[in-house]
């Protein structure tokens, strides 16, 4: 089975020994998607948003986070 983002993240997580993985890797993943995205609009915030069918206020939040 081919190694998604999300697996390798809980891979990391579980032999961390760490809690609250839900949160954590959900997280992780949004950030990733939202950079990949960001990078293909060329730091494009509206662009970006759109593609991922999200408000730009949301975008904006969720990539702080």
């Amino acid at each position: 089975m081919p190694e998604t983002i999300a697996s390798v993240f809980i891979k990391e997580a579980i032999e961390k020994k760490e809690r609250i993985l839900y949160g954590k890797i959900h997280g992780e993943v949004d950030r990733s998607i939202f950079e990949y995205v960001l990078s293909f609009t060329k730091e494009n915030q509206s662009e970006a948003s759109r593609i991922l069918g999200i408000t730009r206020l949301t975008f904006r939040k969720r990539l702080r986070y």
